[in-house]
C-alpha cells in the first residue's frame, strides 16, 4: 500500500512539474507590441511652455486624399504614418494658415509569431520640410507609450 501511495505522489508531483512548464513556456503577449504608426503633434506658444488650441478645418496627404476634416479647436493631432514609404507628407489647414508637414523614417518590419503576423518599427523620424515657425522632436520613434512626438511652436 506504501509504495502504490508514494507512486501516486510522485505522479503527481511529475504533473505538476508539467504543468508548471507549461505555464511558463505559454507567452500569452507573444502577440504583444508597444509600436505604432501614429505619431502625435501638439501645438505651443513660442516659449513651448503652454499648449495653444488650433482651429483645424482639414489635414489631406500628398495626393490629396482627406485625411482629417472637421471644425475643431484642439492642440494635439494624431496622424498616421504611411506603412509602405519612408515618408509621409501632410497639408494641415488651420487657424494658422495652410502648412506643410512632410516626414521621413526608417522602417523595419520583424515577424512577431507566425500566428501574430508583423511588426512595422517606426524610427527616426526626421524633417523633410515643413512650413512651421519651429518644430521639435521629442520622441523620434513611435510606440504607444509616448504622449508626444513633435511640438509645433508658434
Amino acid at each position: 500500500m506504501t509504495e502504490r501511495v508514494t507512486r501516486q505522489k510522485t505522479g503527481l508531483w511529475f504533473l505538476s512539474l508539467l504543468f508548471l512548464g507549461a505555464l511558463w513556456g505559454c507567452d500569452e503577449t507573444g502577440c504583444f507590441t508597444d509600436r505604432t504608426n501614429l505619431f502625435v503633434v501638439e501645438f505651443y506658444d513660442a516659449t513651448g511652455a503652454n499648449l495653444q488650441q488650433v482651429g483645424f478645418a482639414s489635414v489631406h496627404n500628398a495626393d490629396s486624399t482627406l485625411i482629417f476634416a472637421a471644425q475643431d479647436t484642439t492642440g494635439r493631432l494624431v496622424l498616421a504614418l504611411d506603412p509602405v514609404d519612408t515618408s509621409s507628407f501632410f497639408v494641415l489647414t488651420s487657424s494658422l494658415g495652410q502648412d506643410t508637414l512632410w516626414l521621413r523614417y526608417n522602417l523595419r518590419r520583424r515577424l512577431l509569431d507566425p500566428e501574430c503576423g508583423v511588426e512595422v518599427i517606426y524610427s527616426e523620424m526626421d524633417t523633410l520640410k515643413h512650413t512651421f515657425d519651429s518644430l521639435v522632436f521629442d520622441q523620434t520613434d513611435l510606440r504607444i507609450t509616448h504622449e508626444r512626438n513633435i511640438r509645433i511652436l508658434q
